[in-house]
C-alpha cells in the first residue's frame, strides 16, 4: 500500500516540476509571474498527476478525480482500492 508521505513527497516534487514549467495566466485581478500560481486548484493537481503519470505510471496511471456516489461532486484525487483524497 503507499503511505501518505509517499503521496505527499510525490506531489511536492510534481507541483515543483509544473511551476518550473512556468504556465502562464492571469486572474481577474492581477497578472502572475510565471508559475504555478495562475493554475486553479483543479489545474495544478491535474497537471501535477499529468507529470507523475509520465514519471510514476505503476503508481499513478490508474489516479485521478471520482465522483462520489450518489453526489454532484468530485473527490480531487483518488487512487483505486488505497486513497481518496481532497486536495
Amino acid at each position: 500500500m503507499l503511505e501518505m508521505s509517499e503521496i505527499v513527497r510525490d506531489f511536492a516534487l510534481a507541483f515543483k516540476a509544473v511551476d518550473d514549467a512556468a504556465p502562464k495566466g492571469r486572474s481577474k485581478m492581477r497578472e502572475y509571474k510565471p508559475g504555478i500560481g495562475p493554475l486553479s486548484e483543479n489545474e495544478a493537481v491535474t497537471k501535477a498527476l499529468e507529470w507523475l503519470r509520465q514519471t510514476r505510471p505503476g503508481t499513478y496511471s490508474k489516479a485521478g478525480p471520482k465522483k462520489y456516489p450518489g453526489s454532484h461532486q468530485t473527490c480531487d484525487l483518488v487512487l483505486p482500492g488505497e486513497w481518496a483524497i481532497e486536495c
